[in-house]
């Protein structure tokens, strides 16, 4: 279970613990093997859980050496399960939401990548076509979409004919 807080809330060592243990086990979970990306991004919030509870924790109190370690621990057994891509995680499916009205939204969020820093990272046995790219040039690839060189409206129109194309796909099966 994922903590919930917001950052004027202190933690207790305990609850910083268990985030700490929290991140620990995803880490045993994921060093197995690759899964399926909504378990391995379920996983990897723990990492940004834990994140936010040493910043609660840390903006009252010294977090203690020992958690440090296990913390160090636990963030060199995961970079050992995985390697590092241009990809962040949250940026391997569609980035864009299409509502039933025609209206279309553009949801490439970027994620600071020394902050996030395990948002970049995939275990070695998940898809190629995922690790392999930036959120850019997989929409470019995949979708047809250039978000670097297309304005919003021309963006927003793009989308509105790949979900028509996806449309007339499902209704052809």
């Amino acid at each position: 279970m994922a903590l919930a807080m917001n950052r004027e809330e202190s933690m207790n060592i305990g609850e910083l613990e268990q985030a700490i243990q929290q991140w620990a086990s995803a880490v045993e979970r994921i060093a197995k093997g690759w899964d399926n990306i909504e378990e391995y991004t379920h996983d990897l919030q723990y990492r940004e859980d834990l994140e936010e509870a040493l910043s609660c924790y840390s903006s009252r109190e010294i977090v203690p050496e020992p958690l440090l370690r296990r913390i160090a621990t636990a963030d060199d057994s995961f970079r050992e399960a995985t390697v590092a891509s241009r990809l962040c995680v949250w940026h391997c499916g569609p980035q864009f939401r299409h509502y039933p009205n025609g209206h279309v939204e553009l949801l490439l969020e970027p994620y600071d990548q020394e902050t996030y820093w395990y948002y970049y990272r995939w275990q070695p046995d998940c898809p190629y076509s995922w690790r392999e790219h930036d959120g850019i040039s997989y929409q470019r690839e995949i979708y047809g979409l250039d978000f670097e060189n297309m304005s919003v409206s021309e963006l927003e129109d793009a989308v509105r004919r790949v979900v028509a194309r996806w449309h007339e796909k499902l209704q052809g099966e």
